[in-house]
């Protein structure tokens, strides 16, 4: 039989090997075996409500004195926690997995640094980092110090997961859904402090059908969530914080689609499958043709917009309840992505999608370095890979509460691209190109 490398990557076990070589394994959609009732999984603890209806003090909504932010560390992380600190004068404890204060902060400030986000000063003195872990209980802090923190904050920012286009939801759910759980828990436990989650746009999204526009309330059965693990334990994390929303806690559901790097240093994170599947085109000097077709489209919004519209919105009175479309109002085409690395100097052949994947699979066995296995792990998911930039997302809720913002969605052109390759190609992510770079307009030396 013909096994690969994403099916080695779901099946871990002998036993479940065997069922498959034997065509008697249980039925799986994509990384989430059909064994887990997502709905029962998303049942709140029916022991974590506010235990009193004394919530934050309004005025602290707008004006925060102290503030839980999780997964600061991560690309999204570092970009909130700048924001934060720049549109607030809160003090901002940052979760962070590390096992003392010391190892939290050195932690923090080098993911910081990676990504050209220096903070100094005033602001710097604002950073208490928590050494905890997502994944275990109370957030694996001690009962004191989680009970001190729930009477401290004023709202909680759960941005934390660990984000994976290929891990199965069995190997997620522990950050993903418990994590969330916890923050709940910690949200809870004094007052009705505000969480503000950070989901997915994808949740909305079903593996059956779609209407022409996809609302902001839009919630997907749980038997028509996308084939992702990940999107399954974010879909499992709403339902958790929508239980906690009817017990009396103030909750706020932001849902960003694909988030860009940076838009003045094109700076971005590495762990996208989208920037995987380019550096995989880069090296073996073709596309795949399914991705090449003028209809499919990317939906690109940069990070430091991304993080200043959650803000923004979080700051609002009156944005309990709500939910937040933070997508890309004009996905730009896939074909314009390729175009701007053509004219980086890249030769890019285009390949019927076996063809490419036999390619792949060769340079793999011939150039173990060459750094493609997460490429290999995205067979057969190439319009996941790409994105959601085909499908329409409503924003009514989010265009309100921006009204009065300084920041929007800006659109993605040519320049932005340039400066997303030139990002990798500087930082050795993408390998370099052949041929002497045609400049795009709008894009300076």
């Amino acid at each position: 039989m013909e096994l690969t490398v994403r099916r080695l990557f779901e099946l871990q076990t002998a036993a479940a090997l065997g069922r498959e070589v034997e065509g008697t394994g249980t039925r799986r959609v994509g990384t989430r075996p059909a064994a887990h009732d997502l709905a029962a999984e998303a049942e709140l603890d029916p022991g974590i409500a506010p235990r009193t209806t004394r919530a934050v003090d309004p005025a602290r909504v707008a004006d925060p004195r102290h503030i839980l932010l999780t997964g600061a560390t991560g690309f999204l992380g570092t970009a909130l926690l700048r924001e934060l600190l720049a549109r607030t004068s809160a003090t901002v404890h940052c979760l962070v997995r590390a096992d003392d204060e010391f190892a939290a902060a050195e932690r923090l400030r080098n993911a910081l640094n990676s990504r050209g986000l220096r903070i100094d000063g005033e602001a710097a003195a604002r950073i208490a980092a928590v050494p905890g872990d997502l994944a275990r209980p109370l957030l694996g802090l001690s009962e004191d110090r989680f009970d001190r923190l729930a009477d401290l904050v004023d709202a909680v920012y759960h941005n934390g997961a660990r984000v994976s286009a290929v891990e199965p939801y069995s190997r997620l759910r522990d950050p993903n859904v418990y994590g969330t759980r916890e923050a709940i828990r910690l949200a809870a436990r004094s007052r009705a402090v505000p969480v503000h989650y950070v989901s997915t746009a994808a949740v909305a999204v079903s593996a059956a059908d779609n209407p022409p526009v996809i609302t902001e309330d839009r919630r997907v059965p749980a038997e028509e969530v996308l084939p992702s693990g990940y999107v399954a334990s974010k879909w499992v994390g709403e339902g958790l914080v929508r239980a906690a929303a009817e017990r009396g806690l103030p909750v706020t559901v932001h849902r960003p689609g694909r988030i860009g790097g940076h838009s003045g240093t094109g700076s971005g994170g590495t762990d996208d499958t989208l920037w995987h599947l380019v550096r995989a085109m880069l090296v073996l000097g073709a596309v795949p043709e399914s991705a090449s077709v003028s209809a499919a489209t990317v939906d690109l919004v940069p990070v430091d917009h991304v993080a200043r519209m959650m803000v923004h919105l979080s700051l609002r009175p009156g944005t309990a309840g709500l939910t937040h479309h933070l997508t890309c109002r004009q996905p730009v085409r896939f074909t314009a992505l390729t175009d701007a690395l053509r004219r980086r100097g890249h030769d890019l052949a285009v390949l019927p999608d076996a063809e490419w994947g036999e390619r792949l699979r060769r340079t793999r066995e011939r150039n173990p370095e060459a750094g493609l296995e997460a490429a290999a792990l995205l067979e057969g998911l190439l319009p996941t890979a790409i994105g959601l930039g085909g499908l329409h997302f409503d924003q009514r809720n989010t265009t309100a509460g921006l009204a009065d913002a300084d920041v929007g969605f800006p659109v993605v052109d040519e320049a932005l691209l340039a400066r997303y390759i030139a990002y990798f190609t500087e930082s050795g992510f993408f390998p370099p190109p052949k041929h002497a770079p045609t400049r795009a307009k709008g894009e300076t030396s």
